[in-house]
């Protein structure tokens, strides 16, 4: 299991980078992006979009216009282009992550801590979990 990301929020040097899928925001480490592209240019990759609730949609909306590409790809997969609403680069985190109470914790769930930024909540995770959630392995 991965250690929390809330704990290690304030030793992280790289950056963060905060994305939005339809109404959800996700904060990645900068570390676990190797790419970030605006305007859809995928390279020939497979696209994919997540749901508001993070789950795989069936094709890429218009307006899905910033493409990345995670850092740690599966061994001996292709890689992939994930799309999103937006995509900003956080030097630092304007507060310090609170963990998601017990209550609010789904089995198989990427995101395990949370905090505001410019008045939305944006839920904390790493591009291992978000695959893994989206991909199922």
């Amino acid at each position: 299991m991965t250690a929390p990301l809330h704990a290690a929020a304030a030793t992280t040097e790289d950056g963060w980078i905060l994305l939005r899928a339809g109404a959800a925001w996700l904060l990645l480490p900068r570390a676990d992006v190797r790419a970030i592209r605006h305007g859809g240019e995928a390279d020939g990759m497979a696209r994919l979009a997540l749901s508001g609730q993070l789950q795989p949609l069936a094709g890429v909306r218009p307006g899905r216009y910033v493409d990345t590409v995670f850092e740690a790809a599966d061994e001996g997969s292709a890689p992939l282009a994930w799309c999103w609403d937006e995509a900003r680069l956080l030097q630092a985190l304007p507060a310090v992550p609170q963990p998601l109470p017990p209550v609010l914790r789904a089995p198989g769930s990427p995101v395990d801590a949370w905090l505001e930024i410019d008045g939305q909540v944006a839920f904390l995770c790493d591009a291992q979990r978000l695959r893994r959630h989206a991909l199922g392995r």
